[in-house]
């Protein structure tokens, strides 16, 4: 009876060691879990502000070449400021960081740009923005002349709270857009 009295003890603390075996390899997979997420999170972060970055470096680079004295370096940067104002390219990756200000920059270029080549180009690439930056656009006293800024693909760019007041219409197209609402005065 002595013998099997202590093999029930000894049974009893194996089972003990166990369970406390178990709770203990719980908690240390509780523990690497937490620490791969915060470490995840810490490299997933540190990588977004790496390439907004570098996209900010390339927006800064192309903006300042839009003021070149050579046309053709004029023309292919106001072709690549256009990357900024759409999400499917790598410079408007993510919540499009530069997209407000190119539509800005291409605002602000337009109030001073004479009709021509160089101020169509600007124009028409207004209508690579999504919607949420240019529903409310400022786009005061710019050129707009002959601009095309009606239907991209199968969605019409919304400009209802955008301000057009004294810009320049002239034979512009927002043929598939929509413009109930937006200020033209």
């Amino acid at each position: 009876m002595q013998l099997s009295h202590n093999w029930l003890i000894m049974d009893t603390l194996n089972f003990a060691s166990l369970i406390a075996s178990a709770s203990a390899f719980k908690e240390l997979i509780a523990i690497l879990v937490v620490v791969g997420t915060l470490g995840y999170r810490y490299v997933q972060k540190k990588i977004v502000r790496e390439v907004e970055g570098e996209i900010a470096k390339s927006f800064e680079s192309i903006v300042s070449k839009l003021s070149s004295k050579e046309p053709s370096e004029r023309i292919s940067s106001a072709i690549l400021l256009r990357r900024f104002l759409d999400k499917d390219t790598s410079s408007g990756v993510g919540n499009m960081p530069f997209a407000k200000d190119a539509i800005n920059v291409i605002a602000s270029m337009l109030k001073v740009e004479n009709t021509g080549e160089m101020q169509k180009l600007l124009a028409d690439s207004l209508k690579y923005a999504h919607n949420p930056f240019l529903k409310v656009a400022d786009l005061q006293n710019t050129n707009l002349t002959e601009a095309v800024l009606g239907k991209v693909g199968k969605e019409g760019l919304d400009y209802t709270k955008a301000d057009f007041y004294r810009a320049n219409l002239t034979n512009a197209s927002f043929k598939g857009g929509e413009t109930k609402g937006c200020k033209v005065n």
